[in-house]
């Protein structure tokens, strides 16, 4: 029921915000300061309908910290890090 939704509600953005533009010939930026106009208004009306009450996974792990002399490294963020310049260097990343 949800993705027939968005589909709907994504066909009546293009059709209302991203035709006009195209038809009046508006140029590309003009169409992103449109649709990143869009983008705070909805997020700013999920904030509003749903709140901001921010909600985070306690895991026993997320303050783990590994001590290497006088540095504290965070588990999490340097296993993140790792991940990244794998993905990065197996040809996931930009050229």
């Amino acid at each position: 029921m949800v993705v027939p939704l968005f589909f709907l509600l994504g066909l009546g953005i293009y059709n209302l915000i991203l035709r006009r533009l195209i038809n009046i010939g508006a140029s590309t930026p003009a169409r992103l300061l449109a649709l990143a106009g869009l983008s705070i208004f909805l997020g700013n009306f999920a904030m509003y309908e749903w709140g901001d009450h921010h909600r985070i996974v306690k895991a026993a792990y997320r303050m783990s910290v590994l001590m290497i002399g006088p540095f504290f490294i965070n588990i999490p963020l340097l296993l993140s890090f790792i991940g990244s310049v794998v993905s990065y260097s197996s040809g996931g990343g930009f050229p």
